[in-house]
């Protein structure tokens, strides 16, 4: 059968090992394998029962104003349009704007509107008070303190006893426990399912094209449709089997923790199907649909791209908000059923959106592959002939670092729209740059290896008397010298706007980009898989982002903190990889 011989390709791959052991791993460094150390108890009398988001006028009005006053004596606002921090200044029009919102929420004329004692007027009402804070967010460009949902972050108030008893009754009655803990599971295991599965999907597709199976593939009777069905559905199963066999284990950590209570046992398979199911159909739809379309990995930058962006817009819907074009929903608490119910409408039709888009994508994937198999689609011609070496570095260089470099420069580009990038203290110039410009360096150096995995490429520049170790250097020198090239003229572009560049913030994100990018050509000389490189630097990326204090001299993101120590190692530990990686690759090249 099609779909088994699929699932089996799947899983004995060498990129499912590492999705496997990546995924456990996450969980299990998130506290979400084991949760019989958080055991929800009925509440008593007078006690601590914590703190709730609550739509309180009489807490949000004052706070949020004295807010918007501060921000407005300094003309700097904090935002995140999409997700990302940025740093807002207004121009004289926008600001004489702003002042005019500050001057009817607290009647005094703008032109007055100078040093403290500016207070909100006790004339105006929750309702007018709300759509001049909508006006000031509209200013600032959206995604502000100011925003419906920032309004909320202003107002957090002590639980009583009444609303800890609601809160338990809903959980016991509703979840029917298990299913607040499956609602957890779920919150960490959608920021890692929402990512992953773009890499097997790749890597299946450019199998076959390394181990020229495509045209015996497209000759062959079996429809397209089954053949793409087949695949993406494999892919799907070898997924979500091990991640509901989590969401079980972890669940069942609490079984016997409530004794004769009511439990819901099913519930972990409802939110897994549910929660999880779209994410892992809509990243394994992108890998299958630009890796098709292109030939290349470029699906993984685009997965993403999409992922780095709403993990950051996340940040403010931990407690269960919800908006209708998220990937991963967050619910970031042990409870708040309330507010689950309260956004279970949004979510289930986010939930159907995406699977809709997924389903969508694995449509024009069938268009294109059927497309293929007619002929009207082909692989990049490559160049076989007596080749020297700079012309091997000509012809790599237009045939297969150009959509690299182009996915780079696309980067540096969207950073600006993503990222606040005037005005920034030293710190907070290395958030962009580190965040966001050192992944240039996964991008230029990782496919280093790329054209030799065609195996006829491979043969015909082994064949020639230039030593292939030579090849790799020139093809590794013009990626790094790209990459600082990029490096240099973004930081340019950050000190025009008044930023606050050092040098070493600029070597720092050398060195950044480099050690991400040696990560990755590493794997792709042990592995001779380019999605599996990708997945490693990658998975390297992630950890920086939720074990940064404990990687010591390895942090990539340490001169956010003022810490420029750990890029001297991560500058001379990078060029190391890259040697060893070039002369190791270069060696079995010759042994082969």
């Amino acid at each position: 059968m099609l779909l088994g011989k699929e699932i089996k390709k799947t899983v004995w791959s060498i990129t499912f090992l590492i999705f496997m052991i990546a995924l456990a791993a996450f969980q299990a460094a998130q506290g979400g394998l084991d949760f019989s150390d958080v055991i929800l108890a009925e509440p008593g009398p007078g006690e601590d029962y914590g703190i709730q988001q609550k739509e309180v006028p009489e807490l949000i009005m004052p706070a949020a104003f004295r807010s918007l006053w501060k921000e407005f004596e300094a003309n700097e606002y904090t935002a995140y349009p999409i997700g990302f921090y940025k740093n807002v200044k207004l121009g004289d029009a926008d600001r004489e704007k702003m002042a005019g919102i500050i001057s009817a929420l607290s009647g005094i004329p703008a032109e007055e509107l100078s040093g403290g004692g500016v207070s909100l007027s006790d004339d105006i009402s929750y309702e007018e008070f709300r759509a001049y804070m909508r006006q000031a967010d509209d200013l600032i460009g959206g995604g502000s303190n100011y925003s419906e949902d920032g309004l909320l972050e202003f107002s957090y108030a002590a639980m009583n006893y009444e609303d800890a008893v609601e809160s338990y009754q809903l959980i016991a009655g509703k979840d029917k426990f298990t299913g607040a803990y499956a609602r957890l599971f779920c919150d960490y295991a959608g920021i890692i399912l929402s990512i992953l599965p773009v890499f097997p999907a790749v890597s299946m597709c450019l199998k076959d094209r390394r181990a020229k199976m495509n045209d015996l593939i497209y000759v062959r009777r079996t429809p397209s449709c089954r053949l793409v069905l087949s695949r993406y559905f494999a892919i799907i199963l070898a997924v979500m089997l091990p991640a509901a066999a989590l969401a079980y284990l972890s669940n069942m950590t609490v079984w016997g923790k409530y004794g004769n209570m009511e439990l819901d046992y099913l519930a972990p398979l409802k939110y897994a199907v549910g929660w999880l199911l779209p994410s892992v159909m809509i990243a394994a739809a992108v890998g299958l649909f630009f890796t098709e379309l292109t030939g290349t990995p470029v699906a993984i930058a685009i997965q993403g791209l999409w992922w780095l962006t709403d993990l950051n817009a996340g940040a403010r819907r931990l407690r269960g908000a919800h908006t209708l074009f998220e990937l991963m929903p967050r619910h970031n608490s042990l409870g708040n059923t309330r507010g689950y119910l309260d956004e279970f409408q949004v979510l289930a039709a986010n939930r159907l959106l995406v699977a809709a888009a997924a389903l969508l994508l694995v449509a024009a994937t069938l268009l294109v592959y059927e497309q293929k198999r007619k002929g009207k689609f082909g692989d990049e011609g490559k160049s076989k002939g007596s080749l020297q070496v700079w012309q091997i570095a000509k012809v790599n260089f237009r045939h297969n670092f150009l959509p690299w470099l182009a996915s780079s420069v696309l980067l540096l580009l969207l950073t600006p729209v993503l990222f606040g990038t005037t005005g920034l203290d030293h710190e907070a110039a290395a958030v962009p740059l580190e965040m966001f410009i050192s992944v240039i360096g996964i991008i230029l150096l990782t496919p280093v290896f790329w054209p030799e995995q065609d195996k006829e490429i491979q043969a015909v520049v082994a064949s020639k008397y230039i030593d292939i170790t030579c090849v790799y250097f020139i093809r590794a020198a013009y990626s790094v010298m790209s990459m600082i090239l990029l490096v240099l003229v973004f930081s340019l572009f950050m000190f025009v706007r008044d930023c606050e560049i050092t040098a070493g913030l600029i070597g720092g994100t050398i060195a950044d980009a480099m050690f991400l990018g040696a990560i990755g050509l590493f794997a792709s000389a042990v592995t001779d898989n380019l999605p599996v490189s990708l997945m490693a630097a990658f998975l390297y990326y992630v950890l920086n982002l939720t074990m940064k204090s404990r990687l010591g001299s390895f942090n990539l993101f340490a001169m956010m903190s003022g810490d420029y120590r750990p890029n001297t190692w991560l500058l001379i530990i990078g060029v190391i990889f890259i040697a060893v990686s070039i002369l190791g690759k270069g060696w079995l090249a010759k042994k082969r």
